[in-house]
C-alpha cells in the first residue's frame, strides 16, 4: 500500500468526525456538564450554554463539508499523480493543517459571537 494511500486513509476521518460531532451537538445541544462546547463563556449561563452549542454544532457542519470534500480530492489527486513519499508527506501536512485551522476558525467565531451577545456574567446583551 502505497503512503498516498495511508494519507488519504488518516486524513478523511478527522472531517468526518467534525461533522458527526456538530451535527450531533448543533441537533441535540447537551446539558451543561463534561460534553460540550465549553469555554468561560460557554459556561456563564444556560442560555450562553445553549446558544454556544448550537452556534458551534452548525459552524462545525457547514465548515467540514467543504474540507471533507477538499480532503478527499487532495488526498486523490495526490494518489493519481503519483507523487512520492515526500510531496505525499507534503500534501498530506497541508491538508492536516488546514483541517486544524477550520477547527479553530469555529472556536474563534463561536467565541466572538458569544462575547457579542453576552456579557461576562451570562446575561444577555
Amino acid at each position: 500500500m502505497s503512503d498516498n494511500v495511508i494519507f488519504l486513509i488518516t486524513a478523511i476521518p478527522v472531517p468526518i468526525i467534525m461533522l458527526i460531532i456538530g451535527m450531533s451537538i448543533w441537533r441535540n445541544p447537551p446539558s451543561p456538564g463534561n460534553i460540550g462546547y465549553k469555554s468561560k463563556y460557554a459556561r456563564s449561563s444556560p442560555e450562553a450554554w445553549l446558544f454556544a452549542q448550537i452556534t458551534w454544532g452548525k459552524l462545525s457542519v457547514f465548515h467540514n463539508i467543504p474540507t471533507l470534500i477538499g480532503t478527499i480530492i487532495a488526498e486523490v489527486a495526490g494518489i493519481l499523480l503519483r507523487l512520492d513519499e515526500n510531496q505525499g508527506l507534503i500534501l498530506y501536512l497541508v491538508v492536516t493543517t488546514a483541517q486544524a485551522a477550520v477547527i479553530f476558525t469555529d472556536i474563534f467565531i463561536t467565541e466572538r459571537r458569544l462575547r457579542k451577545y453576552f456579557n461576562p456574567d451570562g446575561t444577555q446583551k
